[in-house]
């Protein structure tokens, strides 16, 4: 339950930070042209995540009362085939996941569908930037106090409905001020979604097979999170923007249908059963 409380309080403090940043890469940008600047805030980002997680190594972690047996990392990959045969729910999930994934694929080309229909220029950018962020902290204040009341399935399922509307804002929108509403909408249902993408899969394993369900859904979003965008990039070579924006609009109605009918929130049911898994074969220990 507490999980909520802290996505309510990290979610606005990293939206924060997203605002510092917005106006440090322009002027980044201002002072040593867009090439320099721009590839000096990448690297700068891509350092702060490399050294972010060293924070975790002054925190002193309490040992689990019960611990699951450690386990190969091709016991995991075998651990796969059981558990979504096992666990319907699961399966449901999986496809929803993919389907979010392919809904907001639109969002990350609305930057460049700015320039090209309403010629977006830095300032916009840094506009839609700052929506994103706005848009991003506050579902994540509200949705992580709403997920401890009413749980992560309907803050999942708002996050479904602002994807899809973010699309049809982008595809609908006549004038360029509509483009600012489509990314606070896209930042906000990205927030939401995430919450239930990362949250569900551990209330849905229980206490014993957590790390199983977020391998399983981890190495499936993965992949897709990848392939989507590339396959987006691919179609808008030789087609139009609107068509994709459709698209994305029906995944993520099609992936609310299926959330809310066959994903039933976790906490109001008995944890999964564990499926006959394999077992590892015993090590033997020198004489």
């Amino acid at each position: 339950m507490e999980r909520g409380w802290l996505s309510s309080l990290g979610t606005p403090l990293a939206a924060l930070c997203g605002l510092a940043v917005a106006f440090a890469v322009r002027e980044s940008i201002a002072r040593f042209g867009l090439s320099r600047g721009y590839g000096g805030a990448v690297a700068a980002a891509g350092l702060l995540l490399t050294t972010s997680p060293l924070v975790f190594m002054l925190v002193t972690e309490e040992p689990f009362q019960q611990v699951k047996q450690q386990r190969r990392l091709g016991a995991y990959f075998r651990e796969m085939g059981p558990f979504l045969r096992a666990d319907g729910r699961f399966r449901w999930f999986i496809a929803v996941v993919s389907l979010w994934l392919t809904a907001i694929t639109g969002a990350s080309y609305f930057t460049v569908y700015a320039m090209n229909r309403f010629a977006a220029g830095p300032t916009a950018v840094m506009g839609y930037t700052i929506f994103l962020t706005l848009g991003a902290g506050l579902a994540g204040l509200v949705g992580g106090a709403a997920a401890n009341r009413k749980g992560y399935v309907r803050v999942f399922l708002c996050g479904l409905a602002g994807t899809t509307l973010s699309m049809l804002v982008a595809f609908l929108g006549p004038w360029a001020w509509c483009m600012y509403l489509a990314f606070g909408l896209a930042g906000a249902s990205s927030s939401a979604c995430m919450m239930g993408v990362v949250y569900l899969p551990m209330e849905m394993g229980g206490q014993d097979n957590v790390p199983t369900y977020v391998g399983i859904s981890s190495l499936v979003r993965a992949p897709m999170g990848a392939l989507a965008p590339l396959l987006a990039g691919v179609y808008l070579e030789r087609f139009p923007y609107p068509p994709l924006f459709v698209f994305c609009a029906l995944s993520g109605v099609l992936g609310a249908f299926l959330l809310a009918r066959y994903v039933e929130e976790p906490r109001s049911q008995a944890p999964a059963t564990t499926p006959e898994l394999p077992r590892e074969p015993k090590r033997k220990v020198a004489a």
